[in-house]
């Protein structure tokens, strides 16, 4: 695993091998990233968040409380999840995109909407 420059992991994280994070990046308490996961700079994970094997985030994501990012799915840049939202496994988020607390995405995102 690497772990970029100025990133901050919190107490109780878990992180397999593999995994790529990026600069800056925050990893709130007991969260969980497991193998060959790569996050891009400045995201932001809050506690207790799982990111299954090979998912890809972007630059610039903010992710809720209990959220999980499932098998190879893909958050673009700039994308906000809130509290306890789901992707489903393969499923792609596109940039920008705000999906709202506890919802379970099955489906890539068609365009950008708000929380």
């Amino acid at each position: 695993e690497s772990i970029g420059y100025g990133s901050v992991i919190e107490r109780g994280v878990k992180i397999k091998s593999g995994s790529i994070l990026g600069e800056s990046v925050v990893i709130g308490k007991n969260s969980q990233i497991e193998e060959n996961v790569t996050i891009g700079d400045n995201s932001e994970f809050s506690d207790r968040t799982q990111v299954k094997k090979t998912a890809t985030i972007g630059s610039n994501v903010t992710i809720g409380k209990y959220s999980v990012i499932e098998v190879g799915a893909e958050i673009g840049d700039g994308a906000i999840l809130g509290r306890k939202v789901k992707i489903e496994e393969g499923v792609t988020i596109r940039p920008g995109v705000s999906i709202p607390n506890y919802t379970t995405v099955k489906k890539d995102s068609p365009s950008p909407y708000k929380l």
